[in-house]
């Protein structure tokens, strides 16, 4: 089976034939194949690869951006078979991990600034070289192709140098961004590590001293029974609560001293006075 023809062999087969037939030196015309018509062959490469690069993630992009949100909306329904649900999230996975890989390959390398400018310079290289063949534009007042080839030779050069410039400005730019975008990343990076350390670090919440067993809880809150509490000459019933310590002691001592009273014992209704007897 026979290769099919390219265009750049279709190109080059042309270029190489007219070449042959103008009137110049054959160093010259070396000079000719060798510095400008692969300069035009390597930029219509160049420029139909970055082309199609660029044509196959911008379809990525937009065909996966479109499916995603539809992919989503169907599993978000009523789907009674959990493989199918499964099956559904993972392709929307899927197909957001390819959109985000696509769409930064491209940001990345710049396939359609490539192609433009690939494009624009192939153009202008091939222009040249039509006008210095057919004697017209900048070439128009010479005689032959010998005296319009200096003038042929300095613009075909000047065009690869703004090109060369170009590239590297856009390759300049091209790190700028990257290297702030790395920054960016790095210092957030930071930051969620510091946060993540200071929790790691940050000692658990320990027990007050406050903090009481359920026994010792019931038996703080458990109420004091009351007692009789003899002043001039009245009983009352109080609690122990109530009652200063001090007053506790003197009321002891008051009933050590003093056996003639009786002692009372305590009702058995809080809220009741008890009944003393008279002596």
């Amino acid at each position: 089976m026979a290769k099919k023809n390219t265009y750049n062999d279709y190109l080059k087969q042309e270029m190489s034939e007219l070449i042959e037939e103008i009137e110049l030196p054959s160093l010259q015309k070396r000079f000719m194949k060798s510095r400008w018509l692969d300069q035009v062959l390597w930029l219509e490469g160049r420029a139909t690869k970055s082309r199609s690069r660029h044509n196959s993630l911008r379809l990525i992009t937009i065909i996966g951006g479109v499916l995603v949100p539809a992919v989503v909306s169907a599993n978000s329904g009523n789907i009674s078979q959990q493989n199918l649900k499964h099956l559904l999230g993972w392709t929307a996975f899927g197909l957001s991990q390819a959109v985000a890989i696509s769409a930064a390959v491209e940001e990345f390398f710049h396939f359609g600034e490539n192609y433009r400018r690939y494009r624009n310079t192939a153009e202008n290289m091939k222009i040249q070289g039509w006008q210095f063949f057919q004697l017209t534009g900048p070439y128009k007042d010479a005689k032959n192709h010998s005296e319009a080839y200096p003038t042929f030779a300095s613009n075909v050069e000047n065009i690869i140098q703004q090109d060369v410039e170009g590239y590297i400005s856009q390759a300049v730019e091209s790190d700028t961004e990257i290297k702030a975008a790395t920054q960016a990343v790095m210092a957030q990076n930071i930051a969620l590590a510091n946060i993540r350390l200071s929790e790691h670090l940050q000692p658990p919440p320990s027990a007050t001293n406050t903090e009481l067993s359920p026994h010792s809880t019931a038996q703080t809150h458990q109420p004091s029974p009351p007692v009789v509490l003899l002043k001039e000459d009245k009983v009352e019933l109080v609690t122990s609560d109530s009652i200063p310590h001090t007053q506790l002691e003197s009321n002891n001592n008051l009933d050590n001293k003093d056996s003639s009273i009786p002692s009372l014992s305590p009702p058995l209704v809080a809220n009741s006075s008890p009944g003393v007897e008279p002596k």
